[in-house]
C-alpha cells in the first residue's frame, strides 16, 4: 500500500466519509410514527366494534395505549400483540370504571319522595365520608386506589414507593382505623 505523500508531507489521499449522523430520536420517532399509522385505526375499529366504546372516548384509550407502549419499550417484544391486548384492557377497565361510576350516581325523581332507604343511603354514604376524611391523607388514598379504581398493590406500591406488602399492612391499618371511628360514630346515635 503506498502513500502519497505532497511535498509539505500531506497525504493526497481523499479523507475517509463519515457515515452519515442519524438522531437515535428520530429514528425512534419515524419508527413510532410508522407504527401509530398502521396499528391506530385497527385499535379504534377493535374498540368500537368489540367493546362498544362510545366515539367519544375512543381516541383517549387508544392514546392511552400508546403511552404505555412508549414508556415500556423493554417489555414490547411484538408491538402488535401488544397493542391489541393493550386495547383490549383498557376497554374492559373503561367499562368496569363506567359500572363504578354509573353506581355512585343514581338518579333520584324529585316527585316520589324520599323513602328510608334512601335517607339510609345517604346516612351511611355522609358517615363513611366523615370517616374518611378523619383517617389522613394516605390511607384515604390508598383505600380509594385499591377499593375504589381496583388497583393492585404493586401499582400503589409503586405510587407511593412501597413494598406490595406493606402496601396490606398500611390496608388494614387503614381500614382498622375507619372501623374505630364508625364504631364511635354509632356510639355516639
Amino acid at each position: 500500500m503506498t502513500s502519497g505523500l505532497d511535498a509539505q508531507g500531506v497525504s493526497q489521499e481523499p479523507a475517509p466519509k463519515a457515515p452519515p449522523i442519524l438522531s437515535p430520536v428520530a429514528d425512534a420517532t419515524a419508527g413510532f410514527d410508522t407504527i401509530y399509522d398502521d396499528h391506530a385505526p385497527l385499535l379504534r375499529a377493535i374498540a368500537r366494534t368489540r367493546f362498544h366504546i362510545p366515539d367519544a372516548d375512543i381516541d383517549g384509550l387508544v392514546h392511552d395505549v400508546f403511552v404505555s407502549f412508549l414508556t415500556s419499550p423493554s417489555r414490547v417484544r411484538d408491538p402488535r400483540s401488544y397493542l391489541v391486548g393493550g386495547i383490549c384492557n383498557a376497554s374492559r377497565n373503561y367499562w368496569r370504571r363506567r359500572e363504578r361510576e354509573d353506581a355512585l350516581f343514581v338518579e333520584i325523581d324529585e316527585n316520589v319522595a324520599c323513602d328510608e332507604n334512601v335517607q339510609h343511603d345517604v346516612s351511611r354514604t355522609l358517615t363513611l365520608n366523615a370517616a374518611l376524611a378523619r383517617i389522613g391523607e394516605r390511607c384515604r388514598d390508598v383505600l380509594q386506589r385499591y377499593y375504589f379504581e381496583s388497583e393492585s398493590t404493586v401499582t400503589i406500591a409503586k405510587a407511593i414507593g412501597a413494598t406490595p406488602s406493606n402496601v396490606l399492612y398500611i390496608l388494614h391499618n387503614c381500614r382498622k382505623r375507619a372501623r374505630a371511628f364508625l364504631d364511635q360514630m354509632t356510639l355516639k346515635r
